[in-house]
């Protein structure tokens, strides 16, 4: 019953798809999404039927992985200080601006040329001005390095595909820590670089101790880095004094059709010891907290 379920709302998502589709002006059309505008491409790669790209999915649905969603809308206060770090067309910097208000700040990178240009039409769409724009990668060292660009604007890397068709570019780097050097105390850093945390997360050290309150909204890609790095990356932010606050898996529409989507609270040490991040197609998306924030 649940697959017929999933099979007839892909085949209504896909004629609704077609109609919008037929509908664009120049391949593109504006989405309103949590109250602010948002221009999506119809045409990129991955907005066919057999694809399920940010663009298809913003377009039919008006947000994406709900639960996440959820959470950092509780999450987030008013005045803070945001860092995204792959921000791609700007669907969280939306988000979230409506939750700081004027008196907050977003400092938003996004290396691949494609998405920071749709992401700057965003904010300016919209006027935002307490967002920051940077077309740079975050790395654990400053320099110039090779990004991968793939078909699929969800996809691009620091890390070299093992498939598929990408081709290689050479971007400025930074560290986080370097970045935000004089930029005051920073509140939330969202985190969603296709397995290229662990490097993220070595340069950012300096941040993570000297910001007391500072919560984290990172994509474990699992199943890009492995369960070895998976759990470095755990056991060195544990040491920095954070806990999972929540813990979300297969936040995507097929699975939340299916019943599969779970938000979960657990420790760090027992995900550590869970069997699934054995499994090399699982990614989590996961909110910490410092234990000792005020």
């Amino acid at each position: 019953m649940k697959i017929f379920k999933l099979l007839l709302y892909l085949i209504v998502r896909n004629i609704r798809w077609q109609i919008i589709k037929l509908a664009a002006k120049n391949n593109e059309i504006i989405k309103i999404i949590k109250g602010n505008k948002m221009i999506l491409s119809t045409s990129r790669k991955g907005a066919d039927l057999k694809e399920h790209s940010i663009f298809k999915q913003l377009a039919l649905d008006g947000e994406r992985e709900s639960e996440a969603t959820k959470i950092l809308e509780k999450i987030i206060k008013p005045g803070q200080v945001i860092f995204e770090l792959g921000a791609n067309i700007g669907y969280y910097v939306l988000i979230e601006t409506n939750l700081i208000g004027p008196q907050g700040k977003i400092y938003a990178i996004e290396p691949e040329p494609a998405n920071f240009a749709l992401l700057k039409r965003n904010v300016e769409i919209n006027k935002l001005n307490n967002v920051q724009l940077f077309n740079i990668a975050i790395s654990d060292q400053a320099g110039n390095f090779p990004f991968y660009v793939t078909e699929n604007s969800n996809l691009h890397s620091m890390i070299e595909p093992k498939d598929g068709e990408y081709k290689k570019v050479m971007i400025k780097t930074e560290t986080v820590d370097e970045f935000l050097k004089g930029k005051g105390e920073i509140n939330f850093i969202r985190m969603d670089i296709e397995g290229y945390e662990y490097n993220a997360l070595r340069g950012m050290r300096e941040t993570l101790e000297k910001n007391p309150n500072i919560s984290l909204f990172i994509e474990l890609h699992c199943n890009l880095i492995g369960p070895d790095k998976s759990k470095a990356i755990l056991k060195d932010l544990r040491a920095y004094g954070f806990e999972i606050l929540y813990l979300v898996a297969h936040d995507n529409f097929q699975r939340r059709i299916m019943g599969e989507t779970t938000v979960e609270q657990m420790s760090i040490n027992d995900f550590c010891n869970d069997p699934r991040l054995l499994n090399k197609q699982n990614a989590f998306e996961i909110f910490f907290s410092k234990q000792n924030a005020q």
